[in-house]
């Protein structure tokens, strides 16, 4: 494992801090979620490159752990592009969206 690899995964372990019983869970999100900042470290641009590096760590977790862990995928699986959603409606996707990705965590941490 490369050094910027292993520095990722531990900063996502870090973040997440599952407890003992959740470490199984905890090392496939981190190793995916390194991955992924991987892939995209070489071509962020515009609002990322501000970010810390502890909230880019937070956020692609987040990212993760939404699109694996919880149901959002099933949400929007039927959605095509010509569909669009009135705005109070996508407000309360992400609400929704974030609430299920808050609890997934707490739910898992010491």
């Amino acid at each position: 494992m490369s050094d910027r690899k292993e520095e990722l995964v531990s900063a996502v372990k870090d973040y997440l801090a599952f407890s003992d019983e959740n470490k199984e869970v905890e090392s496939e999100i981190a190793e995916e979620t390194s991955e992924t900042m991987l892939k995209t470290e070489k071509c962020e641009s515009g609002v990322i490159n501000h970010l810390t590096f502890d909230k880019k760590v937070m956020f692609a977790a987040n990212a993760c752990i939404r699109h694996t862990y919880t149901s959002y995928d099933d949400r929007f699986i039927e959605v095509t592009i010509e569909q669009s959603y009135p705005e109070d409606l996508e407000i309360e996707n992400e609400v929704e969206e974030t609430d299920e990705v808050a609890e997934f965590i707490r739910l898992r941490r010491r």
